[in-house]
């Protein structure tokens, strides 16, 4: 009689992976430790380009791999990321922001996709405040009975701005605009109607920005 032998094989896993294979990348956001998730920039008046880092770190066991990173608006633009950051390691999503010709409150967000899994993504933030490229002080002039004309204080911020400007008004109103002392500021002389009479309307301020829209500031007048 033959006798059968029955020989056990023993396999080994590690944490449902088999002994031997290579590591599976992480595909969750959540092994990344991210130095900040939201970012704020205050520029300085006439910055064309802002640029920036989100930095993280891998402290997990195993690789981390981005698979797409996304910004919500043609002004920001991805300069560079890494694909996969190993165990232990440290990587950024550098960005360059195009901030020529906006002022004002500014957001913007980045989308990181991890891995093949569509639902696991990071929002990443930000927020600029962008100095006004001119200024206009008041922005509504109130005439009272015996007062005919009044000044506006302008100035031009940003010095990308060329100095070509118009200004028309509304409701009788008589405006006329004149270099201040110092250069790059105007003063903008209002004269009320000299009918009798409540009067309202409107000063216009353009000025020129090369080959983007012109910039308009609008004035409130009010004459009793």
């Amino acid at each position: 009689m033959v006798q059968s032998t029955l020989v056990m094989v023993p396999l080994f896993f590690i944490c449902g992976i088999p002994a031997g294979a290579d590591a599976v990348a992480i595909v969750s956001h959540q092994a990344l430790s991210w130095e900040k998730e939201s970012l704020e920039f205050k520029p300085v008046p006439g910055t064309k380009e802002i640029r920036g880092a989100f930095r993280f770190t891998n402290p997990s066991q195993t690789p981390v791999v981005l698979s797409r990173v996304t910004p919500n608006c043609s002004c920001l633009k991805i300069v560079s990321f890494p694909k996969e950051t190993a165990a232990g390691e440290s990587g950024a999503i550098e960005f360059a922001y195009q901030a020529a010709g906006k002022e004002g409150v500014q957001t913007a967000r980045i989308e990181v996709q991890f891995g093949d899994a569509a639902k696991e993504t990071q929002t990443l933030r930000l927020r600029l405040e962008l100095s006004p490229r001119v200024s206009v002080r008041p922005g509504i002039i109130i005439w009272e009975k015996s007062v005919t004309t009044k000044e506006v204080a302008i100035a031009i911020i940003d010095p990308a701005l060329t100095l070509n400007q118009t200004v028309t008004a509304t409701g009788d109103f008589v405006a006329t605009l004149a270099p201040a002392e110092i250069k790059g500021q105007f003063r903008l002389r209002l004269e009320r109607p000299t009918k009798a009479g409540r009067a309202e309307g409107w000063a216009t301020l353009t000025i020129s920005d090369g080959p983007n829209k012109p910039i308009e500031r609008k004035i409130r007048l009010i004459a009793d």
